[in-house]
């Protein structure tokens, strides 16, 4: 060993020393950067060195000719701008190679002999390292065929037109041993594609890519075919690796070689013989270059009759019949040794190539409608994708190929079924599909979807789907199973879809699936687990159909799934009287740790008692029957059970209590009637825990607002067993249980204890969840039999075969029918005890107030609260309501806050109308003074674009909150608070604030804004007819705030011209001479102005009637202005306009005005010719 392999071994190595690295680094890079060091590494290459060291040799002379093949073809570049200014481009576009060599003196640049040179040493280390070094390592040998593509790449065919000639002599004829020859050559080959001629080269360099191709096609390309078929025999001589390596070139190089070289029939043959009924043995490599080969040839771009022709030519329909039948498909695939080819197992290779086949032949379907060879090869890669998705140990490659043609096939039906169905997209109208599709025959489709190909398609499709048994839910996603699942959804797809191309045969395999679990007296949770789901997406699918119902009341009334399950130790029936509370000591012991040694077991089980509760939230709909009473009860022993809220889990127990309260939200009236009692003494002890490991504190929340569903229902329909007086304590009973430790918690907090305060909260917020059950009772209108505004109506309502109580002025609904149903809930009385209760509790919750008024989570607890009690505890609730709300305003700080405040307002507002007038009367002042202090930055929100802070955005929601407060309140019975002798000293402030806001000068660019203006022009037009139609002294004095406002408003406002006008002309014989006057100058000066529309001339007329009721002063001076606006012969005013105003006139006795008007029409149309 030189100093030269010496220096470069140690570069080379990472664990040596790092000093003596260093300097053999230095060395290396002297020699790279030589301007002679190229010749330096030719002349080693021939020398008795280790394989690593020639291979950085080969390295540096792969650098050098690459750097100096570029530098060169800058300088013919640079030469050719120089001499012809056009020609840069030219030759750019044909590429350096066409032009004669030139001598560029650089030292890093080869010259021309010295390229000569450079490519005979190549070819001469080839001769040698076949003689002499036939047993090299693959990277030697890779690198340089790796040198030689690149040389081709530059200099080929220009300069080294015989390249390919030499390499082909060098297999007939070459030194060495034929097998190491024919190595070489297809290296050399596959080095030539990946860096010439493959796709991925093209795109990087399409000059050499196409230079290359196309000297290749004129010339050598036919002998290197013919070395390649060659290899591909099946005689004595037949050789398996070189057979692999043919086929891996005629794959690489048949994308863009003619069609005719690629299609030997002895090709053809050998294919046909490794993958068709003749094969012997195993799947091995040779069966998988087979396969990638034939799926090579078959992917060529060409016309659909062309790629028919060609299948058929390949004789691929016999190729897949044979498949059907080989048994040694289901096999593992042995083990290949060529994975630099990039090939994968057999298996997986013939899995992509039926795919591939049965995607050509799809192709074709939708072109030759009237060809029945691509419907057979559909058919059979079918069969053959169903036999791979078959076996036991399916490689995840193969199953992701096998269900990826099922995939296409089956979405292709669905498309066809929903085009003759009229169901898909652009199928309306009677149009066909608006993409490509089959366009089956009626008869056919029919055939296609209901033959046994798609039971068949179901029935593996669901067993691929099942999980493993050691499969553990609660590990973590980046374990073996990511494939899995990723694999198991687009299964899902498919399944999906088979369901609306061929519902029956779906049905069928999945009543036949379940019909096997239910035989096994302890089904497998992998089993379980696989029913829910496909059970659970075919009611999601179909929810109306009786087929799909059916499933779902059979797997939740089933007593394999059930007592698996709910795992308890009697299975008796239950009655309306039936208990779901366990002992005290099974409560408190479930929250401790699994029993069972098997983890992943339990994880399972309970992975399954989650998709069950699941499935029937979903189905909640069937368990509203009264024939599926026992189903529901069934159900709710599975909450309560030790699958469910007494599970050792704590995620179980969370995911259970956030369920259960969906369940009850849409099945309260049915559950009221059947398990009050069972459901509330099994919650009650839940929650009498003191364990917080054992339910989170929202778990706890769900809980209560459970019971609060629960209780409402029962409260507004009377379904409780008993009645009168024994109904009532009985709920009031309950209702009492669970509200008197949250009161007493909330009263303990009074002390210094942080602890205590955080039960106080924690008591408030619990309360609330309680109240969501229940509704308020609103009293009717005097004048109309409905409510002035109803409350928030049910989440849903008992059918018609569970009819409920209704106590309403002692008296029961009989019928239990539509009637029911459709009767508001504000017929419904809430009982004298609930109400009280709750009133106690809102007692408590503001001496807790009160006690912490700074406390920022006991305040949005409050309010919160008080939202609920709205709705809860009715009208009762305003007695000391103002004093609240002004506490409340008094440690705001934020508009958040006073947001909260202001829709607690407009709830209390459209909730009970005038019987708020006081309370309002009261806060309207304080809400004011609180807004007006949080408006936001006016110059913050003139660019619509400027970035804007979390407070800037936060201001700008609380003046939207703010318009909305001001029209609800115009809009209902409390508008005349606004102008009451407590707040009219505020109107000129709201009404400035309105106006400015209706120019958007508190307003974002947001799309919201514009709702926003539009309110605030309705909240000018209501606050006009507000200081018109009020009797109020402060309201009606002549100059005073809201009359000189609201001239104001319409002067500032033009959109709202028209309906201040409708109103002042309206109110006209009421009105002040005064106000009125100026109102009659401002509206005609708009109409001069033309800022108006022509609908206000026309509605101006139309009151003109309306108008002579007014004081004489009013009318002539509006006469006036608008003889003069009329006479300016504004655009768009016709004279239509002035004859009907005119005959009015006439018909109202004013002769003199009608003269006037006449002679400016006169004038006016003259003006017009």
């Amino acid at each position: 060993m030189d100093d030269f392999e010496a220096a470069v071994l140690l570069a080379l190595n990472p664990a040596a020393d790092r000093a003596l690295v260093g300097q053999a680094v230095r060395y290396t890079d002297a020699v790279r950067v030589s301007p002679e060091g190229w010749r330096f590494c030719l002349e080693k290459l021939m020398q008795p060195y280790q394989a690593a060291t020639k291979f950085w040799c080969l390295g540096v002379l792969a650098e050098r000719y690459v750097a100096s093949s570029a530098r060169r073809h800058e300088a013919h570049t640079a030469a050719a701008s120089k001499d012809h200014p056009n020609a840069a481009a030219d030759l750019v576009r044909s590429g350096s190679s066409t032009a004669p060599p030139i001598c560029i003196v650089s030292d890093d640049v080869i010259q021309p002999q010295d390229r000569a040179l450079f490519r005979q040493a190549c070819l001469m280390y080839l001769a040698f390292l076949t003689e002499r070094e036939a047993s090299a390592p693959s990277f030697l040998k890779n690198k340089l065929a790796q040198l030689i593509a690149l040389v081709v790449r530059y200099d080929y065919p220009h300069e080294w037109p015989n390249v390919f000639f030499e390499l082909i002599q060098f297999v007939e004829n070459g030194p060495g041993a034929l097998a190491t020859r024919v190595e070489l050559f297809f290296r050399i080959m596959r080095g030539v594609d990946e860096e010439v001629t493959s796709l991925s080269a093209f795109q990087q360099n399409k000059h050499h890519s196409m230079t290359v191709r196309e000297g290749l096609r004129s010339s050598a390309i036919i002998g290197l075919t013919n070395i390649w078929h060659g290899c591909i025999r099946t005689d004595e001589q037949a050789n398996e690796r070189f057979a692999v390596w043919a086929l891996d070139t005629l794959k690489r190089y048949s994308e863009w070689i003619d069609i005719t070289l690629v299609l030997q029939d002895s090709t053809i043959g050998f294919i046909s013989s490794m993958l068709g009924a003749e094969r012997m043995g195993r799947y091995n490599k040779i069966h998988a270059s087979c396969a990638s080969a034939l799926s090579a040839i078959v992917s060529k771009r060409m016309g659909v009759e062309d790629k028919m022709n060609l299948l058929e030519r390949l004789q691929v329909l016999d190729l897949l019949r044979d498949m059907i039948t080989d048994k040694a498909l289901l096999e593992e695939s042995g083990t290949h040794e060529e994975s630099e080819l990039g090939l994968r197992s057999a298996r997986v290779e013939i899995a992509a190539v039926v795919n591939k086949l049965a995607s050509e032949a799809l192709e074709g379907m939708k072109v030759l409608l009237d060809d029945i060879r691509p419907v057979h090869i559909v058919r059979a890669a079918l069969m053959v994708a169903i036999r791979l998705l078959s076996g036991e140990d399916g490689e995840q490659e193969v199953l992701e190929e096998s269900v990826a043609l099922i995939s296409s096939y089956v979405l292709i039906c669905k498309r066809d079924v929903a085009a003759v169905s009229g169901s898909g997209p652009g199928a309306q109208n009677g149009r066909g599909p608006e993409r490509p599709g089959i366009n089956l025959a009626q008869g056919q489709l029919d055939k296609f979807s209901d033959d046994d190909g798609l039971r068949q398609i179901s029935v593996v499709t669901m067993e691929n789907m099942r999980f493993p048994d050691n499969y553990d839910p609660a590990a973590s996603e980046d374990d073996d199973l990511t494939g899995f699942a990723t694999l198991r959804k687009l299964l899902l797809k498919v399944f999906r879809n088979i369901a609306v191309v061929a519902p029956n045969s779906i049905f069928a395999a999945t009543q036949d699936m379940i019909r096997r679990v239910l035989r096994e007296p302890s089904p497998a949770p992998a089993d379980m687990e696989l029913v829910f789901t496909l059970v659970q997406n075919l009611y999601e699918l179909m929810p109306d159909k009786p087929a799909a119902q059916e499933l779902v009341l059979g797997i939740l009334s089933a007593q394999q799934f059930s007592q698996s399950i709910v795992m308890r130790s009697t299975s008796k029936a239950l009655g309306n009287s039936s208990s779901f509370a366990g002992p005290a000591a099974a409560v408190s012991s479930s929250a401790g740790p699994p029993t069972s040694t098997d983890a992943s077991r339990d994880h399972q089980m309970a992975s399954v008692a989650l998709m069950y509760l699941e499935l029937a939230t979903r189905a909640h709909r069937l368990l509203q029957e009264e024939q599926n009473t026992a189903t529901l009860l069934l159900v709710l022993e599975t909450f309560f059970g030790e699958r469910g809220l007494r599970s050792r889990d704590g995620y179980t127990r969370s995911r259970s209590a956030h369920l259960l309260v969906k369940f009850v939200r849409t099945l309260r009236f049915v559950i009221s009637s059947k398990a009050l009692d069972a459901v509330l003494n099994t919650i009650t002890p839940l929650l009498a825990i003191e364990d917080s490991s054992f339910l989170s504190v929202e778990d706890e929340y769900s809980l209560f607002e459970a019971c609060g569903l629960v209780l409402g229902a029962a409260d507004i329909a009377g379904v409780t067993s008993g009645s009168g007086d024994e109904q009532n304590a009985r709920m009031a009973m309950y209702l009492r249980a669970l509200l008197t430790p949250l009161i007493a918690a909330m009263s303990a907090a009074g002390g210094s204890g942080q602890e205590a305060l955080e039960r106080g909260v924690h008591s408030l917020k619990a309360a609330g969840a309680l109240s969501k059950g229940f509704v308020a009772y609103v009293p009717m209108s005097p004048t109309n039999s409905t409510p002035l505004h109803s409350p928030r109506l049910l989440d849903s309502s008992p059918s018609k075969s569970q009819p409920f109580q209704r106590s309403q002025q002692g008296q029961q609904s009989a019928d239990g029918g539509a009637s029911s149903m459709n009767d508001s809930v504000a017929d419904m009385q809430r009982t004298a005890a609930a109400k009280t209760l709750w009133l106690e509790c809102l007692e408590a919750v503001m001496a807790l107030r009160l006690r912490y008024p700074a406390h920022r989570e006991l305040n949005k607890g409050v309010l919160f609260f008080y939202h609920r009690m709205v709705e809860t505890a009715g009208a009762d609730i305003l007695r000391g309501f103002s004093e609240s709300i002004a506490a409340l305003l008094g440690g705001v700080s934020s508009p958040p806050d006073i947001m909260g405040v202001l829709l607690l307002v407009n709830q209390v507002v459209l909730k009970f109308q005038a019987q708020a007038a006081a309370v309002l009367d009261e806060l309207f002042g304080p809400l004011v003074t609180v807004c007006v202090q949080y408006l936001p930055d006016v110059s913050m929100c003139a660019e619509p674009n400027a970035p804007q802070s979390e407070e800037e955005r936060e201001r700008i929601e609380l003046v939207r909150a703010f318009v909305m407060l001001l029209f609800v309140v115009l809009e209902s019975p409390l508008a005349p608070v606004m102008v009451s002798a407590r707040n009219v000293r505020l109107l000129k402030d709201v009404t400035m604030f309105v106006l400015q806001t209706g120019h958007g000068n508190f307003l974002d660019g947001k799309a919201t804004t514009m709702s926003t203006v539009r309110q605030t022009f309705q909240v000018v037009v209501a606050m006009s007819k507000l200081w018109i139609t009020s009797t109020s002294p402060f309201a009606r004095a002549s100059g005073s705030g809201p009359g000189e406002v609201m001239i104001a408003a319409a002067s500032t406002a033009p959109a709202v011209l028209k309906e201040v006008t409708e109103l002042v002309l309206a109110h006209a014989a009421g009105m002040c001479v005064q106000c009125g006057q100026r109102l009659a100058m401002l509206i005609s000066a708009q109409v001069v102005s033309a800022h108006a529309a022509r609908s206000v001339v026309k509605e101006v007329v139309a009151l003109e009637a309306a108008l002579l009721e007014s004081p004489p002063s009013i009318h002539t001076a509006f006469n006036d202005q608008l003889i003069r606006a009329l006479s300016a012969s504004v655009p768009g005013y016709s004279a239509d306009t002035h004859k009907q105003y005119t005959a009015l006139l006439l018909t109202s006795g004013r002769e003199d005005d009608a003269t006037r008007m006449l002679m400016a029409m006169i004038l006016a149309e003259r003006t017009a010719s």
